[in-house]
């Protein structure tokens, strides 16, 4: 495992663009990702990187809410 895997990320704004990439990037290094996400008409992107993180990673992905 890298070391990153033994890191937590908290990314803004990481329900799409840039944001969901570094989601995605820490998350396949093994590191447990929560996001934000700050519009509700962003909910579907939420979604999905919600999903892709699962994917990437294991079933404990959450999006952080306010």
């Amino acid at each position: 495992m890298s070391p990153i895997g033994l890191c937590r990320a908290l990314v803004t704004g990481g329900d799409s663009g840039l944001g969901r990439a570094v989601c995605h990037c820490f998350a396949q290094e093994g590191a447990t990702v929560a996001f934000t996400n700050v519009r509700s008409q962003e909910e579907k992107e939420a979604q999905e990187t919600l999903q892709m993180l699962k994917e990437a990673k294991t079933e404990d992905a959450r999006i952080a809410r306010g």
